[in-house]
């Protein structure tokens, strides 16, 4: 089954753990049952003369426990079964749930980690919205409505199996035409609701992406929403995708409880015509019947639970085959190295080369790059020029080895990267985007980028701040470097997040940086401050520039200027400023 395929191998083994524990309970609930008709013969009859007879294991029982009062005994033990029966199922299902939940945390982070090793070019072609509909949506679908229900529909069908052979041996005839006539209506009732719960099951998963997606498109456009007087547009998608998607989880929820209403008169029903057949059939008098009557009011009383929660478990676990198809595709879809193989062995030190790099983006008729062939020195500083569309952002990423060209290759020294040695490239780059990545945390954390505090370099982080220019924030809040941020920066202004990210950078001691557009929020002055800065490091790294400032452009060793994906000019300072005043 698709479902056991996903488990981890040490869930397994507890999964067939909890079988075991399931039918120990199963054989506990037919003892239980079986236990009726020998109290209530002492009932009738408290000397035990008869009943002793016709069970002679609890006249050895009851000269072994001493009990004097046969009646004493068989209450006693009577109790004492029930109390031992019930605790256990209550423990089986502590175990039961906490199993499944923590199944699922080993899919939640399987997942994540899928993610995280997937190739870039996924990252960058996948629509984020799927990934949290996964993780917070769909993978909850498939503990709730397939995990959790399979192991109850497991408990439940061993109960109902183990109680109606049980019964088979005392009164096969009543017992098989009970089971065949409960059978039929329940397989009814699914035949009729089965292709309801398939639709609703898929419309629950899609209506959880678009919620998620309509919240975070909300979150981060809430300016443009204000100011375009959006609400209404937004509240009306979001408000109709929540509604449908509550109304389809009330219809799962009718046809996996309403069968419960219709089978508890059946099985009044059923329960008066076994009575009458026990007292017809078999010539026997009320009294006699009795013990038998009330072990079968026991039994059905036991069934109906079991038999509703069957078909209730049943309902969810065809509901969830959507989430659980979305949760396998992604657990089954990497295709990188997983997470815990990515260690740092000899990381590639030299000279960055590009041979002959084209790159063609999936799906794609045009190459976004082409014939692309330079060298930058190792330690030396370049700037990447060229108009909006015209390859800079996908050159930076064949340069962090973060795509593999379509053609040509990329090389550090004399080694060339591909995707197995990419880890050890990554490890030597520090990258600062336009949009700077903040968590929500304070200014030291976002600088250490998820160093524990234990681990902080001090002294790197005194000079990342130093070169960034963030000395007077620090001095201006009670708080220093506990200054706390906010979510994506939302308490600092669009130059002081951009110098974050570039004190990140310093302190990360990369051997390159690659700076795109990464002053462009800072002013004149705090920009020439914070360039002079990053070229007075000492062991300077290589130094990418990705930008049209000129006091950017000044200190880069030479210059290239893309257009249409390919190198149309390189040279240095000097004659790019000829070059542009002779242009204008």
């Amino acid at each position: 089954m698709k479902i056991w395929s996903l488990i981890p191998e040490k869930k397994r083994r507890l999964v067939v753990l909890l079988v075991f524990m399931m039918l120990f309970a199963s054989t506990l609930e037919v003892l239980t049952v079986g236990s009726v008709v020998p109290f209530v013969s002492l009932l009738a009859d408290p000397s035990g003369a008869q009943v002793f007879k016709e069970y002679p294991l609890l006249l050895s029982l009851a000269r072994t426990s001493g009990f004097e009062d046969p009646f004493e005994m068989a209450t006693a033990f009577f109790i004492a079964l029930v109390l031992f029966s019930g605790v256990a199922r209550l423990l089986i299902l502590r175990f039961q749930l906490r199993l499944a939940y923590a199944i699922g945390a080993d899919l939640s982070a399987k997942i994540f980690e899928n993610f995280l090793a997937s190739p870039y070019e996924l990252h960058a072609l996948e629509n984020s919205n799927e990934l949290a509909a996964t993780v917070t949506g769909r993978l909850n679908d498939v503990i709730h409505l397939m995990l959790n229900p399979m192991l109850s529909l497991t408990s439940s069908a061993l109960i109902s199996v183990f109680i109606i052979s049980g019964m088979a041996l005392i009164q096969p005839e009543v017992t098989i035409s009970g089971g065949i006539f409960f059978g039929v209506v329940y397989l009814l009732m699914g035949a009729l609701s089965s292709k309801v719960l398939g639709k609703r099951g898929e419309s629950v998963s899609n209506n959880q992406g678009k919620i998620l997606r309509y919240l975070r498109e909300a979150h981060e456009g809430i300016r443009d929403i204000i100011l375009g007087r959006k609400e209404a547009y937004f509240l009306d998608v979001y408000s109709r995708a929540d509604y449908r998607l509550r109304m389809d989880r009330a219809t799962i929820n009718f046809f996996s409880q309403s069968p419960r209403y219709l089978v508890e008169t059946l099985t009044l029903v059923a329960l008066v015509v076994a009575a009458f057949s026990l007292l017809r059939t078999d010539g026997q008098s009320f009294s006699e019947s009795t013990p038998l009557i009330a072990s079968f009011a026991l039994a059905f009383q036991k069934l109906l639970p079991n038999f509703q929660a069957i078909y209730a478990n049943w309902a969810l676990i065809k509901s969830g085959a959507v989430s659980l198809g979305a949760v396998t595709d992604s657990i089954e879809s990497s295709s990188g190295l997983p997470v815990s193989s990515r260690i740092v062995s000899s990381p590639p030190l030299g000279d960055i080369h590009l041979w002959n790099v084209g790159y063609r983006y999936p799906g794609s008729n045009a190459p976004a790059l082409w014939n692309i062939n330079f060298t930058i020195p190792r330690g030396k500083r370049v700037g990447i020029v060229g108009s909006s569309g015209a390859g800079k952002s996908t050159l930076l990423d064949v340069i962090m080895g973060l795509i593999e060209p379509t053609t040509g290759y990329l090389a550090i020294g004399e080694e060339s990267i591909t995707s197995d040695n990419a880890p050890d490239w990554h490890a030597q780059i520090s990258h600062v985007p336009q949009r700077i990545f903040l968590i929500d945390g304070t200014l030291q954390q976002n600088v250490a980028f998820f160093d524990s505090s234990s681990v902080i370099d001090r002294r790197r982080l005194n000079k990342a701040i130093e070169v960034a220019e963030l000395s007077g924030l620090i001095a201006s809040s009670s708080l220093g470097y506990g200054l706390h941020v906010g979510e994506g920066g939302a308490k600092l202004s669009g130059g002081q997040r951009q110098r974050v990210g570039i004190a990140r950078a310093v302190y990360s001691d990369a051997s390159v940086l690659v700076l795109d557009e990464a002053t462009s929020a800072l002013d004149f002055a705090t920009e020439k401050k914070v360039i002079d800065n990053l070229v007075a490091i000492e062991k300077a790294p290589t130094m990418i520039f990705v930008t049209h400032n000129s006091e950017a452009l000044k200190t880069c060793h030479i210059i290239y200027e893309l257009e249409a994906g390919s190198i149309k000019w390189s040279g240095n300072w000097a004659d790019f400023d000829s070059r542009s005043r002779a242009t204008k």
